[in-house]
């Protein structure tokens, strides 16, 4: 096979457009290199890896635009600018670390919504991601294999569409949730402490390589990312759970940072505290479609604190707790 044959092969290949008998000389093509590449010198190693980012690099060749969609009580949505990276390892794969190989079969296209925002995006299967701010979500242009496999990196609910023969799997750090249809919240931003995961509909399998845990409504697994633990409870305000998507805040024995923490993603603001002493502060509270400047105002009631604003910045003034 000539090195352009071998190009176009895996082009159609990527594009689910192999026959049968194609699909399976292409995957113990990839599955050889993957067995070749152990003998690879650390020289070899930085060579290929050059070589492929410059490659990857060239292949950024469009963007493609999501639709947003007007659902339930989200703001107005914006088109979503995605930009698909796909790209073509001829003769090598592509190298993501020593010993291991991506294989190229499935184009994934990143979306990501900022702080300030929420998203809805709808995938190639229909099923729904509501997007909290500050979300990261990679999913294929289309679900070809036996999985419908994506990563989240933040917040969203999703409404998956039913397929018993394609699982849906969501991947956040080592925590993978897996359902053929439902609907749940995932919340897994990278600086936060653990992993939730809470059920409205269906039943949903959450887990690592050690420990699975089993969910139906009104369910929620956590995942402890310190001590790698995972934990099942029941949930008696499911609402509370997926009151972002309404605009809403509702605070259950959080501690300062932590509701800063998520006031800095919802309205895309700095707030700082100027006496540590006030990190250790905790607040039960709702706020539904409020204004910022009134949740910091009463947050610093609470607390008996005081704040100013300069610039894009809050500063959270006080002593201790009261």
């Amino acid at each position: 096979m000539t090195p352009e044959e071998l190009k176009n092969l895996i082009t159609k290949y990527k594009l689910d457009q192999c026959t049968d008998e194609e699909k399976e000389w292409v995957e113990h093509w990839l599955d050889s290199l993957h067995t070749q590449s152990e003998d690879l010198s650390a020289t070899e190693e930085v060579r290929i890896k050059a070589s492929l980012q410059e490659r990857i690099d060239t292949a950024i060749k469009e963007e493609e635009n999501i639709i947003a969609l007007p659902v339930r009580q989200f703001p107005v949505w914006r088109v979503a600018s995605v930009i698909l990276l796909v790209a073509l390892a001829a003769g090598v794969g592509i190298w993501i670390g020593k010993g291991h190989f991506l294989k190229t079969s499935v184009a994934y296209m990143e979306i990501y919504n900022p702080p300030g925002r929420q998203k809805v995006i709808q995938l190639s299967d229909k099923s729904l991601v509501y997007m909290n701010a500050d979300t990261r979500i990679r999913v294929p242009k289309s679900f070809s294999g036996n999985i419908r496999q994506v990563y989240l990196e933040g917040e969203a609910f999703f409404e998956v569409t039913k397929d018993p023969k394609k699982p849906f799997v969501i991947t956040s750090g080592k925590i993978n949730t897996r359902v053929l249809g439902t609907s749940f919240n995932v919340k897994a931003y990278k600086d936060d402490s653990q992993i939730e995961v809470a059920v409205r509909t269906g039943k949903v399998q959450v887990g690592d390589s050690m420990q699975t845990v089993f969910l139906t409504p009104n369910q929620k697994a956590s995942y402890s990312i310190k001590e790698q633990l995972l934990t099942q409870t029941n949930v008696t305000q499911l609402e509370n759970y997926t009151a972002w998507m309404e605009g809403n805040l509702v605070f259950e024995d959080k501690t300062l940072p932590e509701i800063i923490q998520i006031l800095n993603r919802k309205y895309n603001v700095t707030i700082q505290l100027e006496n540590k002493e006030l990190s250790q502060c905790k607040l039960n509270a709702r706020f539904k479609n409020e204004p910022l400047p009134r949740i910091v105002e009463k947050i610093c009631l609470y607390l008996g604190a005081r704040y100013k604003k300069v610039g894009n910045q809050i500063i959270i003034k006080g002593n201790t707790c009261q």
